[in-house]
């Protein structure tokens, strides 16, 4: 398995962009990685092999979010 040339973007506002409206500032944060897929992109995987590449990317966003946590950030539900 292999890197591939595509990225993952992914921007977290906090507070919500809903909410920002009314502060005077808001935090974001932007994150991105180059997605881990099989080797010949033209093929399909077994879904097997999709779930392992799966797990192997939500790997590496866990260890982001994590780093992350650790220099401050919250990410809250506001559901």
């Amino acid at each position: 398995m292999a890197c591939s040339q595509p990225y993952v973007y992914t921007a977290a506002f906090i507070p919500p962009v809903l909410k920002a409206c009314a502060l005077d500032s808001y935090i974001a944060a932007v994150y991105e990685h180059l997605i881990i897929l099989s080797e010949d992109t033209k093929i399909p995987v077994s879904p097997e092999d999709a779930l392992m590449l799966m797990n192997k990317n939500m790997d590496v966003l866990k260890g982001a979010i994590r780093t992350a946590a650790l220099q401050g950030l919250k990410i809250r539900d506001q559901g």
